[in-house]
C-alpha cells in the first residue's frame, strides 16, 4: 500500500518532532547533571572562619595584652653579618601601650646561660596608608632614628599568635652594606597557648621563607629559666 504525498509529509514530520523531543530531554537531564542542589548550594555552617580579602592586620591589638609573648620558631636571613645568632627562650612584655607606640622588653638567655632584659620603645606604623597599624620602628628608647623595623605579616585567627619579620638596623646608615640587612621571621605566641599554639598559625610560618630553616629558641625550660625575671 502506497502513502499519499500528504501522508508522508505528516509522518516525517512526526519524526522530526519525536526526535528533536528526545534530543531536547536528553540535552535537560544532561544540564542538569552539572547543577548543585538547593542542598549543595548552601555554605557548611561548620566550615572554619577565615580572612576576607580586606582583613586588615593590627599589630598594636596583639601586643595590647598582659601576657608574655614568646618566639616560639624563628627563621634567620643574615644578609648583612653572614651569621646566625639564635637567643634562647626570647620573650616580650608589654611595658606600656597607646595608639601610636608602645614600650616592651625583650628577655632572653645569652651564651653564658644568664638572663638578660633590654627595653625597647616603638613607634607604630602603616605599611599600606588607611590600614590599621601593622609595622613599627623600634629601638633603644631616646635613640633617633628608632633603628629596627618589624612588620607583621600574618595575625593569627584567635589573635593568639602572629608571624612577624624583623629587619635589624634597617633604619641606620651603614656605608658599603648595598642596603642589606638582617632579617629575621618570628612565629610569636602567648605564653597561655605554649602548649598548643594555633594551628593557621604553624601552617602560614612554614609556608613563609621556605628556603630556609627554622629553629625552635623555645622549650619548657625556659619557663624555669626566665620565671624570676620581672614582669615589667
Amino acid at each position: 500500500m502506497q502513502l499519499k504525498a500528504s501522508e508522508m509529509i505528516s509522518t516525517r514530520k512526526d519524526r522530526a518532532v519525536t526526535i528533536f523531543s528526545l534530543i531536547l530531554f536528553l540535552s535537560v537531564r544532561i544540564a542538569g547533571a552539572d547543577l548543585p542542589s538547593n542542598a549543595s548550594e548552601e555554605h557548611d555552617s561548620t566550615t572554619l572562619p577565615s580572612y576576607e580579602d580586606d582583613y586588615e592586620y593590627n599589630l598594636p591589638q596583639f601586643l595590647n595584652t598582659t601576657e608574655r609573648i614568646w618566639i616560639y620558631q624563628i627563621k634567620l636571613i643574615p644578609l648583612l653579618t653572614s651569621s646566625t645568632v639564635i637567643r634562647w627562650c626570647q620573650a616580650y612584655n608589654t611595658i606600656n601601650i597607646t595608639s601610636n607606640e608602645t614600650y616592651f622588653s625583650r628577655s632572653y638567655i645569652d651564651n653564658h646561660r644568664r638572663n638578660r632584659t633590654e627595653i625597647f620603645h616603638g613607634n607604630f606604623k602603616h605599611e599600606y596608608p588607611q590600614e590599621s597599624y601593622d609595622a613599627m620602628d623600634f629601638g633603644s628608647p631616646g635613640a633617633t632614628p628608632l633603628q629596627h623595623h618589624e612588620e607583621m605579616i600574618y595575625q593569627g585567627l584567635n589573635n593568639t599568635c602572629a608571624i612577624i619579620m624583623v629587619t635589624w638596623r634597617k633604619n641606620e646608615l651603614i656605608h658599603f652594606s648595598f642596603a642589606k640587612r638582617d632579617i629575621a621571621y618570628e612565629l610569636r605566641v602567648t605564653q597561655s597557648t605554649l602548649e598548643n599554639p594555633a594551628r593557621d598559625c604553624l601552617k602560614e610560618f612554614n609556608d613563609t621563607a621556605r628556603s630556609h630553616t627554622s629553629f625552635s629558641p623555645y622549650s619548657p625550660d625556659c619557663l624555669t629559666g626566665l620565671h624570676n625575671l620581672p614582669h615589667t
